[in-house]
């Protein structure tokens, strides 16, 4: 790994930043793009959360031919080794399961047509099971309204601290790649390389409690009254992006 992000000057950050969002994820590998991502993310201030256990996960397809599904299981992701593409959150031979938390969202991004048949599925997590939200976005949604977009009063007091007291670059890093970050999930994508950056940035968060990093830490920031029961080992891991309505996430399972 290069230098730590934490002791990049804050333009080299720009600049770094701006090469991703100039084209260059058009012409570098992925695993060059994931490199950089890598560097830039070490020591950022990551906040998530338990999946509450009420919530439902909506998927949807459209499907109008004769074909019907004969099990639930055919909604869910794809085998890894049927994976040969790259994805907003998944790349060849990794299998993510994209979904909402509300139906709204996935006829959206569904956008069916008037006539179209559209296959919708309900999911919750398995009993004793925790999946984390990683919130990307939170921080600049709380900048632009002054609310939380999934977290409570406790996580939108840590995050008004950040923002009423950058005092350092290492300050500043965390907020501007909050923003980038989310502004890379919802940037539109109309092929393959298009999704470069976010399913390097999404396999950098799925693999982070593998790599010897203290994320899990990071992520339980705004829990800390939780029970330690909650202590997670190898727990399931959502990204959420930033508010467009209500945002879709991927799960990828350790």
């Amino acid at each position: 790994m290069a230098t730590s992000s934490e002791a990049l000057p804050f333009q080299a950050v720009l600049a770094l930043t701006e090469q991703l969002t100039g084209g260059s994820c058009q012409r570098l590998p992925w695993t060059h793009v994931r490199q950089i991502l890598d560097d830039l993310t070490e020591g950022h201030f990551w906040l998530g959360y338990p999946m509450p256990s009420e919530w439902g996960t909506f998927r949807g397809r459209i499907e109008n031919g004769t074909y019907l599904f004969e099990n639930v299981s055919q909604m869910s992701c794809r085998d890894p080794s049927d994976v040969k593409d790259y994805g907003r959150c998944h790349r060849p031979s990794v299998a993510v399961y994209y979904g909402a938390n509300n139906l709204d969202t996935v006829l959206s991004e569904l956008s069916p047509e008037v006539g179209d048949r559209v296959h919708v599925a309900v999911s919750r997590p398995k009993t004793n099971a925790e999946i984390v939200l990683a919130a990307i976005g939170e921080i600049d949604h709380v900048r632009r309204y002054n609310r939380a977009l999934i977290g409570n009063e406790e996580t939108l007091a840590i995050i008004r601290g950040l923002l009423d007291n950058v005092k350092s670059d290492s300050d500043l890093r965390k907020i501007f790649l909050d923003a980038f970050m989310a502004d890379l999930f919802l940037a539109p994508a109309s092929r393959a390389s298009d999704y470069t950056a976010t399913s390097a940035l999404s396999d950098i968060i799925f693999s982070a409690s593998n790599d010897g990093r203290p994320i899990l830490d990071r992520l339980r920031l705004s829990q800390r009254c939780a029970s330690r029961r909650n202590e997670l080992r190898n727990p399931s891991l959502s990204i959420f992006g930033k508010d467009r309505g209500d945002p879709l996430h991927g799960v990828r399972n350790h």
